[in-house]
C-alpha cells in the first residue's frame, strides 16, 4: 500500500478509546502503562485502506491522494498506523493496529503482527522478555529483539499467536514471506 500524503488540517485531540498501552489485545499481552504511549486496537475493519483514511482524518489530517490510497491497500490485511506528537512539550506516541477479517487462522496471525509493530513504534521492551517466555514454552530458543527485521519479528509474533491458540502454522503458508520466517523458528527449535 502506498503512504498517504497528508495535510494536517486540526490539532488531534485525545479522544476516549486512548488509554496508555496496557494490554496489546491482538497478543493477549499486559504489560505496565508507559507515560506518552497510547495504544487502541481497531480489531477487524472492511478494508484496511479505507480505515486508515478515517483514522488520519481522526487525528486531524487529511489524506490527498485517497483514491490512490485505497486502490493501492485494498488486498492488504492488516495494518499497524503509528503517529508521535508534541503535546504540551512532551513526545506523544500512539499505535493503532487493525486487520481485515479473512479466516480465523489468519485473523489470529495478523492480531500478532500488527501488535508486534505496535510494540516496536512504542519502543516497549518489556514485552519481550515476556514473547520470549511464551516462545520457549512452545519450544523455540529466539529472542525477538535479536531477531534480524522488524518484518520478521512481527511475523514471528503472528505465528506465536496462532500456535498458542492451537492452529497449525500451516493454515497461513500462503504467504511466502510467513513460511521463510517459520522455517527460521524451525531452525531455532529446543
Amino acid at each position: 500500500m502506498i503512504e498517504p500524503i497528508v495535510k494536517q488540517i486540526r490539532h488531534f485531540v485525545k479522544k476516549k478509546g486512548y488509554a496508555p498501552a496496557r494490554h496489546l489485545e491482538g497478543l493477549d499481552l499486559f504489560i505496565p502503562p508507559q507515560p506518552n504511549k497510547f495504544y487502541r486496537f481497531d480489531g477487524a475493519v472492511e478494508s484496511i485502506p479505507c480505515h486508515l483514511i478515517t483514522l488520519l482524518d481522526e487525528f486531524g489530517f487529511e489524506v490527498q491522494n485517497r483514491e490512490e490510497v485505497i486502490e493501492s491497500g485494498e488486498g492488504a490485511t492488516g495494518h499497524c498506523r503509528n503517529l508521535s506528537f508534541i503535546s504540551k512539550g512532551d513526545l506523544i506516541e500512539i499505535s493503532v493496529p487493525f486487520y481485515r477479517a479473512i479466516c480465523p487462522e489468519i485473523d489470529m496471525y495478523n492480531k500478532g503482527h500488527e501488535d508486534m509493530h505496535a510494540i516496536q513504534h512504542l519502543k516497549l521492551s518489556q514485552a519481550y522478555p515476556l514473547l520470549n517466555g511464551r516462545l520457549r514454552n512452545q519450544g523455540y530458543s529466539l529472542d525477538l529483539q535479536l531477531v534480524p527485521g522488524r518484518e520478521n519479528q512481527a511475523s514471528i509474533a503472528g505465528l506465536l499467536n496462532i500456535l498458542q491458540n492451537g492452529i497449525s502454522p500451516k493454515e497461513v503458508f500462503e504467504c511466502p514471506e510467513i513460511k521463510e520466517v517459520w522455517d527460521y523458528m524451525c531452525r531455532n527449535k529446543r
